[in-house]
């Protein structure tokens, strides 16, 4: 998706909890016209502050975080008795389904202001292509020539291996307007990935390719977030958009460990300005005046960034070329589920 098209879903978002909360706005036990009264009851929601309203809002659970797949290019050659030819695309790497958890805690500082702060992460996303035995096999580098080829007299079996880390740490400023709560803050986001190729023959060669990548963003965000129901209501749906700006700082590794020739380890650092956009909608239901059980969807855009399957084809042989190039134009887009409580004092 696009940053036009990103734009576009953030803009029909917002307008529709402000249309929301205009239907619902009231005054609260404070007098407080322009923050409302009681969003999400006495003990459901994040925002607003009525008489019953509780202090302090803790969430946890569990999240279940899909990363889309790569771009397309080619990524891995074959050598067969005709040539080497390319044999594995990078969109052909798909991500499984996996578990990570978050954490929030929110304060109200009076009728019509809140701070909050959240943590996630989700760890060890991987996936894993087994190369069936051929002649050769080595990485497509720059220039589409192939490195690292492990080939010869005995049969070549390989081993693709990806993984992709995420972290989100975020404290926020909330102001309250009706059931809408407007909302800016500082937000770091880590994206850390590490691919490689592990080749072996029959007899005892092994080379071992990898190409590492480390995102730390660190930057501010503004967003909107809101009740679409009625504050009484036992159940509460809510939703959140977030869209920020952020200055990354990048590192990336390459190299190899081999039998056969040198091994290598090169690092190259860079900078450059990445953004990061959020949707999410909830669903909660009040099991006790204190305690509430969460369910909901989250979509993160995070672009302009370093991913490892980007770096091989801008740079030449790990054990011959450093790296003088760190390819920053990715964006990775993750779909997830969320489960957990809400306890509210």
């Amino acid at each position: 998706m696009s940053a036009k098209h990103i734009t576009y879903v953030l803009t029909i978002f917002a307008v529709s909890l402000v249309a929301t909360a205009t239907a619902h706005a009231q005054y609260d036990g404070y007098g407080c016209a322009s923050c409302g009264g009681g969003y999400g009851g006495g003990h459901g929601g994040w925002l607003g502050l009525g008489n019953d309203e509780p202090l302090v809002k803790l969430r946890g659970g569990a999240l279940f975080l899909h990363r889309d797949r790569p771009e397309a290019k080619d990524l891995v050659a074959r050598q067969d008795a005709f040539g080497v030819f390319p044999f594995l695309d990078a969109s052909d790497i798909g991500f499984n389904l996996e578990t990570g958890w978050e954490a929030a805690a929110q304060v109200e500082m009076n009728c019509c202001t809140a701070f909050e702060v959240r943590y996630f992460q989700v760890d060890e996303m991987t996936s894993g292509v087994n190369f069936a035995p051929a002649d050769g096999y080595g990485m497509i580098v720059d220039g589409g020539t192939a490195t690292g080829i492990l080939g010869g007299a005995f049969p070549v079996s390989g081993t693709l291996l990806y993984d992709s880390n995420l972290r989100s740490a975020e404290a926020n400023l909330k102001g309250h307007i009706g059931q809408v709560s407007l909302l800016a803050g500082f937000r770091h986001v880590a994206v850390d990935e590490l691919l490689s190729l592990n080749l072996a023959d029959t007899s005892t060669a092994s080379n071992n390719l990898f190409y590492s990548t480390n995102n730390e963003l660190y930057g501010f965000q503004v967003g909107i977030e809101g009740s679409l129901l009625p504050a009484d209501y036992a159940w509460q749906l809510e939703g959140v958009a977030k869209v920020g700006v952020y200055d990354n700082r990048i590192s990336s590794r390459n190299g190899n460990v081999s039998n056969f020739t040198t091994d290598s380890n090169n690092r190259l650092n860079d900078n450059n300005t990445s953004s990061v956009a959020e949707l999410g909608m909830a669903a909660s239901y009040d099991l006790t005046y204190n305690l509430a059980i969460r369910v909901g969807l989250q979509l993160l855009w995070v672009n302009n960034i370093a991913l490892a399957s980007d770096q091989p084809i801008v740079n030449g042989v790990p054990n011959v070329d450093p790296i003088d190039t760190i390819d920053t134009s990715g964006t990775i887009f993750y779909t997830g589920i969320f489960a957990g409580f809400e306890f509210t004092h």
